[in-house]
């Protein structure tokens, strides 16, 4: 009876620590023109779903199991530190898949922007190009979402829709 008393406290305390994991972003002005619709996985059968509110706010949820039980929630805010670069810095996931749409899109408005980083292989998806260890301003785990030049040259809208992720403490 002891043993089982000191189960449930460990397993108690571990969901606890589960719960208190939180996506940081950096503080910085919010960025109004860019939707982000995404799921993070950690596995095949576990999943964090990310949606973003009107005024930017960024809520995650973590489910595993058949039913999809919520084992963690937390949100943090999706931010602007340059002009056209959106940093997210997000823990403790092995690898990443993120769908985006941009306002701003002058190509076409309605098209969304997916990129998705499985550690080592970066994929072309889509019109736009994820290109992970982009150094930008010095700064080292940035993942820079490129449009790819429709006919060998990028015009001056799609060059200013290049979006850069920050990821950090990856899972090896």
């Amino acid at each position: 009876m002891l043993m089982i008393r000191k189960s449930a406290i460990v397993c108690a305390i571990f969901v606890g620590v589960l719960c208190n994991q939180t996506v940081w972003a950096q503080p910085a002005e919010l960025y109004e023109n860019l939707d982000v619709h995404g799921t993070l996985l950690c596995k095949a059968d576990a999943g964090m779903t990310i949606t973003v509110s009107e005024k930017r706010r960024l809520s995650c949820e973590y489910k595993t199991g058949k039913h999809g039980d919520v084992l963690r929630k937390f949100s943090g805010v999706v931010s602007k530190r340059d002009t056209d670069s959106l940093f997210i810095n997000e823990q403790y996931l092995s690898w990443t898949v993120l769908y985006l749409k941009s306002k701003n899109d002058v190509a076409d408005p309605d098209a969304s922007i997916v990129g998705r980083y499985a550690r080592a292989w970066p994929e072309i998806i889509d019109e736009y190009e994820l290109k992970p260890n982009t150094l930008v301003g010095g700064e080292r785990n940035l993942f820079a979402l490129e449009p790819r030049p429709v006919d060998g040259r990028r015009s001056d809208e799609l060059a200013s829709s290049v979006l850069y992720f920050e990821v950090s403490s990856l899972a090896p």
